[in-house]
């Protein structure tokens, strides 16, 4: 086509072509497409491109853009709305830095308040926003919000534009006036902070609410109960939800229905975080024990994955989107990349080029790995936490020795939290002799403690620790709570826990259920110095824990060192320590899919936990550290003494046929 034009009638359109404002979204028309349409219909449809691209800039609400990776966040919500029917749900827009989370919430609201009735309840018309405090909540929520209204709310030549009942007073560097925004269709946002107590928000009835950063997960609970009397009403959209989502199943490229979005938000907790803080409480909250129900592969360059011998097969997959352990709580991901205007992926790319792990997960994919100012760096469940399928799972009994530790309650009223841990004689995938495996822990969250004669525990009743508390020390779970057994029963635990072990581990079947442990422990019993020294009364004797655990057959040894602070502190460096992996050489296992570490290559760590330890888990994730509050009050304690106490007696292989048996399964 193009050798048909005069020399004149090129350049005429060649000029058309260069006279295209460049645009991220709105792509200019190639010289081809010009020519194509003719010199009067290609200058039209520059000059009309031109015009939407102007129009974007200068009324946002009406002509301004709505990235696709919003439009994957909506259809997202509708389908985590649709799984909880009547429910409040929270929702964790996880991301990048620049991956614009905080305007595409903003653009919700504002579509959401454009849609109310001045009629409506308050449950159906009141919008909440929480920030840290004042100058946060003006200088990001209520900026991002005064953006996307319709420029009929906003000032025109420097003073408000008066419109019927309204509340609309603004300026850039205070917000809004009185922290509240009330505009004409009755829609009415107050902007709070989460320096009030939670008890204010007794009361008040929102249609939806939006956590901006660093929200305690303890406001999550309370505002989730104020949500309550609007998610009720989602009901009422049951059919039309059906009928939209059927239509997105036969449609793929169907866009979310803006008109929609105001019912979309019902009932709803938006929570956009960066996770610059780390694994917060309220990041555990949504993330652990979820399920993974998508993955990204990130850039090879930023977040190498390597095969065992070195070679670099892609990037690694991180976590796009996950569901709750909580079904009304989910967690989904964007991204710089997917914000056209202002993401700028690929200058975040080059900054972070040999940066450290932990900062390229946070800003460039909006990952937390370990807690902010975590005792435990180096901590990742990705690379530490072992999947159990059904079949058999642990090392052979030949290629390793059985240790066991414990945290007592010298009381005797509580659960006393115990690990049972496989020292490594031989190698096992990519584990090297002397590497540790957390086989099992007690209380633990995937097992039934029964009780005889009192009570059945199981699930929560068997979970040491939350999220929340003061100074994020979390709070405890109902297995800190009074246990009614005695010593007898607990010595019976031992051996149904580790009857369990072995038919795991292959030495037993069913029929090894017995009384008796059939597994080995060929290293120690290893109980808390403190504790263990406590005489406590069982019927008319004064026993150690110790002795009441000889009289069952259990012979522990008393733990090394002591409660002083500097002791304490060693030991948890000593499990960070174990924990230290070689970041840059992260490889696949692909005979079971662990990310790994060659050991022809670099250091793998020591120690691994099996993906049931979910309260060891979770304290090397949010456990604040002994030093925090001077005391080691954090409710997530006992898990990482138990810890410590096993890896400061230096547990280690030992061959069985060098030792004699005594008692107890004790060598």
């Amino acid at each position: 086509m193009i050798e048909t034009l005069t020399p004149l009638e090129l350049a005429t359109f060649e000029e058309i072509h260069a006279d295209q404002r460049p645009h991220p979204i709105k792509e200019p028309y190639s010289l081809e497409e010009l020519i194509a349409l003719g010199t009067d219909e290609s200058i039209d449809a520059v000059a009309r491109r031109a015009e939407e691209i102007q129009l974007a800039l200068d009324n946002p609400f009406e002509h301004g853009w709505f990235f696709e990776s919003w439009d994957g966040v909506c259809w997202e919500l509708l389908r985590h709305r649709m799984a909880n029917m009547g429910l409040p749900i929270d929702f964790l827009l996880a991301g990048s830095n620049g991956a614009a989370k905080t305007h595409f919430v903003a653009r919700c609201y504002t579509l959401a308040m454009e849609q109310c009735t001045p009629d409506q309840p308050d449950h159906q018309r009141e919008f909440w926003t929480f920030s840290d405090d004042d100058d946060k909540s003006a200088a990001v929520v209520e900026k991002a919000i005064r953006f996307w209204q319709p420029n009929d709310y906003k000032t025109e030549t420097g003073r408000l534009k008066k419109l019927a009942m309204q509340k609309m007073g603004y300026d850039a560097a205070g917000g809004f006036t009185n922290n509240e925004c009330l505009i004409p269709t009755g829609a009415v946002c107050l902007f709070k902070t989460r320096a009030q107590d939670v008890t204010k928000l007794e009361g008040g009835r929102p249609v939806t609410a939006w956590s901006d950063e660093r929200t305690p997960a303890i406001f999550l609970q309370a505002v989730k109960k104020r949500l309550l009397t609007a998610a009720e009403t989602t009901w009422e959209m049951l059919t039309q939800w059906k009928e939209l989502i059927a239509h997105k199943e036969r449609d793929p490229s169907l866009k979310f229905p803006h008109h929609l979005i105001g019912r979309l938000l019902v009932g709803v907790h938006l929570v956009t975080y960066t996770f610059r803080d780390g694994f917060t409480d309220t990041v555990r909250y949504f993330i652990e024990g979820g399920t993974v129900m998508g993955e990204i592969e990130a850039d090879r360059e930023l977040l190498p994955l390597r095969t065992a011998t070195g070679e670099v097969i892609g990037g690694e997959r991180l976590s796009c989107l996950v569901h709750g352990k909580d079904p009304t709580s989910r967690a989904v991901w964007i991204y710089a990349w997917g914000n056209p205007l202002g993401g700028n992926w690929a200058g975040m790319k080059r900054s972070l080029l040999g940066k450290p792990r932990k900062e390229i997960l946070w800003q460039a994919y909006g990952i937390a790995e370990g807690t902010a100012d975590s005792p435990f760096p180096n901590f990742n469940v990705q690379v530490h936490v072992r999947p159990v399928p059904s079949k058999v799972w642990l090392p052979p009994p030949e290629i390793g020795t059985w240790w066991m530790s414990q945290d007592p309650n010298a009381s005797g009223g509580r659960a006393w939290f115990q690990l049972w841990a496989f020292v490594l004689g031989e190698s096992w995938h990519f584990m090297q002799p002397g590497d540790i495996l957390i086989a099992h822990e007690y209380p633990q969250t995937n097992d039934v403690v029964v009780v005889p004669g009192a009570a059945m525990f199981t699930g929560e009743d068997c979970e040491w620790a939350k999220p929340g508390g003061k100074n994020g020390l979390g709070i405890d779970g109902n297995a800190q709570k009074v246990w009614p057994c005695g010593y007898e029963f607990r010595a019976s635990e031992i051996r149904r826990i580790e009857a369990k072990l072995a038919r795991w581990q292959g030495i037993t079947d069913m029929r090894g259920q017995v009384e008796k442990s059939m597994l080995d422990i060929y290293g120690r019993r290893i109980s808390d110095s403190r504790s263990t020294n406590t005489k406590t009364e069982n019927q008319e004797e004064a026993k150690t824990i110790i002795e009441w655990m000889n009289d069952n057959d259990l012979y522990f040894s008393k733990a090394g060192g002591t409660q002083a602070t500097n002791d304490v502190l060693e030991g948890e460096q000593n499990i960070n320590n174990m924990l230290m992996w070689d970041r840059e050489l992260c490889t696949l296992d692909t005979v079971t899919g662990w990310k790994e570490v060659d050991p022809q290559k670099g250091r793998g760590p020591k120690i691994r936990i099996a993906e049931h330890c979910t309260n060891l888990i979770g304290a090397l994730s949010s456990y604040p550290g002994f030093s925090v509050d001077g005391a080691g009050k954090s409710a997530w304690k006992d898990p990482i003494d138990a810890l410590r106490i096993l890896l400061n007696a230096n547990p280690e292989y030992v061959n069985p046929r060098d030792l004699e048996p005594e008692r107890g399964g004790y060598y």
